[in-house]
């Protein structure tokens, strides 16, 4: 099968990037160092507000100031460290808080600390997380791929046509032009 340039470098550009998300943000439960996150709640406001998405990565150490997160009973938690240590463990707050909350998480306790926000983004995941919806785009892109939109024709493809169009017209001509006199067999080969 042949491919063009353009279609090799989108070939080898799509499988960089999965081998790059597969090494550096692949989930915690694939064995990688990422979790995505969905906020909810008001704790994190003004930062974070309800349905963004965050994405966390584990690292060795964490300093005050880190937005971190981490389980709890009943869920997973996202919020600042402002004290502590990681033996000892982190004092956590949110920054929507007065106070500092009872958890106090180790190091080893903490899930990741957050490297990207997207405001907003976290409605669209759990609406992609709906069968319905879900089925819909996976249905439409099955579609693309069994049934591709057309590629638009080559200059070289163009060419082609068009000198087998030229070539098919002189034959109608002269195979009319045995039984026709030549110009009504110009008109006729231009009427089929």
């Amino acid at each position: 099968m042949w491919m063009s340039s353009r279609a090799k470098a989108s070939l080898l550009l799509g499988i960089g990037l999965l081998v790059v998300w597969f090494v550096l943000l692949r989930p915690l439960f694939l064995g990688g160092p990422a979790s995505y996150i969905i906020i909810s709640g008001r704790s994190m406001e003004p930062t974070l507000h309800s349905g963004d998405l965050a994405l966390t990565l584990r690292e060795d150490t964490y300093t005050e100031g880190d937005i971190v997160t981490f389980r709890v009973q009943g869920g997973i938690v996202v919020h600042r460290i402002v004290g502590g240590t990681a033996t000892e463990g982190y004092v956590i707050q949110g920054d929507n808080k007065e106070a500092p909350d009872l958890w106090r998480p180790t190091a080893d306790q903490i899930l990741g600390k957050m490297w990207l926000h997207v405001p907003g983004a976290g409605r669209y995941v759990l609406a992609l997380r709906q069968p319905h919806v879900f089925a819909l785009v996976v249905g439409a892109i099955g579609a693309l791929v069994l049934f591709p939109p057309p590629r638009p024709e080559s200059r070289r493809q163009k060419r082609k046509r068009e000198k087998k169009l030229k070539l098919l017209t002189r034959r109608r001509e002269r195979a009319l032009g045995r039984w026709l006199p030549l110009p009504a067999a110009r008109l006729a080969s231009h009427l089929s």
